[in-house]
């Protein structure tokens, strides 16, 4: 499968009001956090948590 490339850097972050608390405990559990929307929710950005001790 080919993807198009897309240039990150022109799109702008829809910030992550778009995500319900549902969706974004879901992304937690598996210990990422959603820290952006972009392409009207088609793309998401996400981070992977690390636990400090």
């Amino acid at each position: 499968m080919k993807f198009p490339k897309i240039n990150f850097d022109a799109l702008k972050n829809e910030g992550t009001g778009s995500v319900t608390d549902r969706e974004r405990r879901k992304f937690l559990k598996l210990g990422l956090a959603v820290t952006g929307v972009y392409a009207n929710g088609k793309i998401l950005c996400l981070t992977y948590l690390v636990a400090h001790t």
